[in-house]
C-alpha cells in the first residue's frame, strides 16, 4: 500500500512538470556585441556606403567673381581651355587703326572684362563712374549695387601702332548665368610721340570699349583711333575714338 502510495506521488510530479514546460526568460539589457566582440557605432564621413546622405554645403552667393586671362596673344589668346556647353564665352580683337604722324605708338591699359546675370547692372558692374580717378576726371562717384551678380576678369595692356596688326585680348568665359551683357573697360590710354615722350592732353582715357546688354558670345573687334586735333584754349588735344569691326578668320 505504501509502495503504490509513493508511486503515485512520483506519477504527479512528472505529469506537473510537463505541462508546466520551461518559465519565461528575461531579455537581456544593453547593446547587443556582434560575433567577433565589436560593438557597432555610427558611421561618419560623406555617406557613402552607410545609408545616410550627407548633404553638401551650398556656398553663399557672390556679388563678384574674379578670374585672370591669360597673356595678350596675336592667336587665340586662350585657345586651349575647353568653353563647357551653355557658358558665355567672349573673346576681343583689339587694334590701331590710325595715329597722327608725329606720334608712335599707343598703349590701351585694359581694366577688366564684365559680364552681369541681368541687362539692368552692366553698367554698375565696373563699380564707380567715372571708372576711375586719373589726371583727367574728377573722384568716381559709386554706381548702384548691382541688383544680381557680376562676374569680372582683368584683361590685359597692348601696346600697338597702326602696322602692328590685330591682337587678341584672349577669351573671357562665364557660366551661363551671366547672359545679362558684357562690357570691356579702359582704363587709361598712353600715347607715345616719335621723340619718346607721352603726351598729356589726352581726352578720354577711360572708357568703355564695348558695352553690349544682350547675349552676344563669340568674337568682337574694337579699333582704336588718336585724333590730334589743338583748340586754343582747350587742355586736351588728343581725342581718342573708338570703332568697332566684324573679326574675320
Amino acid at each position: 500500500m505504501a509502495r503504490q502510495a509513493l508511486f503515485g506521488i512520483l506519477l504527479c510530479l512528472v505529469v506537473a512538470g510537463c505541462i508546466g514546460g520551461p518559465g519565461p526568460s528575461t531579455p537581456a539589457s544593453g547593446t547587443e556585441t556582434p560575433a567577433g566582440g565589436v560593438t557597432p557605432t555610427a558611421e561618419t564621413g560623406d555617406g557613402a556606403g552607410s545609408g545616410v546622405d550627407t548633404p553638401t554645403p551650398t556656398p553663399g552667393s557672390e556679388t563678384s567673381h574674379r578670374s585672370t586671362p591669360a597673356e595678350s596673344t596675336t592667336s587665340d589668346g586662350r585657345s586651349g581651355t575647353p568653353t563647357a556647353a551653355g557658358n558665355v564665352s567672349v573673346e576681343y580683337l583689339v587694334r590701331v587703326d590710325s595715329l597722327p604722324d608725329h606720334v608712335a605708338n599707343v598703349t590701351i591699359e585694359f581694366g577688366s572684362a564684365y559680364f552681369s546675370e541681368v541687362p539692368d547692372d552692366l553698367r554698375s558692374c565696373s563699380g564707380v563712374e567715372p571708372l576711375m580717378d586719373n589726371r583727367y576726371d574728377p573722384t568716381p562717384t559709386p554706381l548702384p549695387t548691382p541688383a544680381a551678380s557680376c562676374w569680372e576678369a582683368d584683361a590685359p595692356s597692348v601696346t600697338l601702332a597702326p602696322g602692328d596688326g590685330t591682337r587678341s585680348l584672349g577669351r573671357f568665359t562665364a557660366s551661363e548665368r551671366y547672359s545679362g551683357g558684357h562690357m570691356l573697360v579702359v582704363r587709361d590710354v598712353v600715347v607715345t610721340l616719335e621723340n619718346g615722350t607721352a603726351a598729356t592732353q589726352i581726352y578720354d582715357t577711360d572708357f568703355r570699349a564695348v558695352y553690349r546688354t544682350e547675349p552676344a558670345a563669340g568674337r568682337h573687334g574694337v579699333g582704336f583711333t588718336v585724333d590730334y586735333d589743338p583748340t586754343p584754349g582747350e587742355r586736351r588735344d588728343y581725342v581718342i575714338d573708338v570703332d568697332w569691326f566684324e573679326p574675320t578668320d
